[in-house]
Protein backbone atom coordinates (compact mmCIF):
# COMPACT_ATOMS: atom_id res chain seq x y z
CA UNK A 1 0.00 0.00 0.00
CA UNK A 2 1.26 3.10 -0.73
CA UNK A 3 1.39 5.70 1.78
CA UNK A 4 1.26 9.88 0.87
CA UNK A 5 2.94 12.06 2.91
CA UNK A 6 2.84 15.50 2.65
CA UNK A 7 6.00 17.81 2.35
CA UNK A 8 5.71 19.25 5.97
CA UNK A 9 5.81 15.88 6.99
CA UNK A 10 8.47 14.38 5.00
CA UNK A 11 10.76 17.23 5.00
CA UNK A 12 12.31 17.08 8.40
CA UNK A 13 12.02 13.23 8.55
CA UNK A 14 14.66 12.96 5.58
CA UNK A 15 16.64 16.03 7.59
CA UNK A 16 17.14 14.11 10.11
CA UNK A 17 17.91 10.92 8.50
CA UNK A 18 20.62 12.98 6.13
CA UNK A 19 21.71 14.64 9.66
CA UNK A 20 22.29 10.81 11.24
CA UNK A 21 24.10 9.99 7.98
CA UNK A 22 21.25 7.58 6.75
CA UNK A 23 20.46 8.95 3.60
CA UNK A 24 21.98 11.27 0.73
CA UNK A 25 19.94 13.87 -0.82
CA UNK A 26 20.51 14.90 -4.54
CA UNK A 27 18.59 17.03 -7.18
CA UNK A 28 17.11 14.63 -10.05
CA UNK A 29 18.89 16.17 -13.08
CA UNK A 30 15.87 14.80 -15.23
CA UNK A 31 13.57 16.82 -12.92
CA UNK A 32 14.61 19.41 -10.94
CA UNK A 33 11.49 19.79 -8.96
CA UNK A 34 12.23 16.20 -7.36
CA UNK A 35 14.78 15.00 -4.89
CA UNK A 36 16.43 11.40 -5.19
CA UNK A 37 17.14 9.43 -1.93
CA UNK A 38 19.63 7.23 -1.59
CA UNK A 39 20.76 5.27 1.42
CA UNK A 40 24.01 5.21 2.65
CA UNK A 41 26.21 1.99 3.90
CA UNK A 42 25.13 3.38 7.53
CA UNK A 43 21.05 3.30 6.09
CA UNK A 44 21.69 -0.15 4.44
CA UNK A 45 22.98 -1.49 7.61
CA UNK A 46 20.27 0.34 9.78
CA UNK A 47 17.51 -1.23 7.24
CA UNK A 48 19.22 -4.58 7.24
CA UNK A 49 18.89 -4.45 11.34
CA UNK A 50 15.39 -3.30 11.32
CA UNK A 51 14.36 -6.45 9.03
CA UNK A 52 14.10 -8.66 12.48
CA UNK A 53 11.95 -5.46 14.23
CA UNK A 54 8.26 -7.36 13.80
CA UNK A 55 9.96 -10.50 15.29
CA UNK A 56 10.65 -8.57 17.94
CA UNK A 57 7.86 -7.10 19.16
CA UNK A 58 5.75 -9.59 18.19
CA UNK A 59 8.01 -11.56 20.98
CA UNK A 60 8.45 -9.03 23.10
CA UNK A 61 4.68 -7.97 22.78
CA UNK A 62 3.18 -11.02 23.33
CA UNK A 63 1.37 -10.98 20.18
CA UNK A 64 0.69 -14.05 17.81
CA UNK A 65 1.07 -13.56 14.22
CA UNK A 66 -3.17 -12.94 13.80
CA UNK A 67 -2.43 -10.61 16.50
CA UNK A 68 0.23 -8.95 15.12
CA UNK A 69 -1.57 -8.88 11.23
CA UNK A 70 -4.63 -7.31 13.24
CA UNK A 71 -2.46 -4.35 14.98
CA UNK A 72 -0.54 -3.76 11.54
CA UNK A 73 -4.04 -3.35 9.79
CA UNK A 74 -5.38 -0.71 12.66
CA UNK A 75 -2.25 1.01 12.54
CA UNK A 76 -2.48 1.59 8.43
CA UNK A 77 -6.28 2.70 8.71
CA UNK A 78 -5.03 4.69 11.63
CA UNK A 79 -2.64 6.39 9.48
CA UNK A 80 -4.69 6.48 6.34
CA UNK A 81 -7.02 8.55 8.46
CA UNK A 82 -4.82 10.97 10.03
CA UNK A 83 -3.56 11.86 6.32
CA UNK A 84 -6.79 12.50 5.16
Amino acid sequence: MRQVLSTGTLTPVLQRMTQAGLITRHRNPQDERSILLTLTPQGTATRIALNDLPDLLTAKGGLNQSEWAQLTQLMTKLMTNLTR
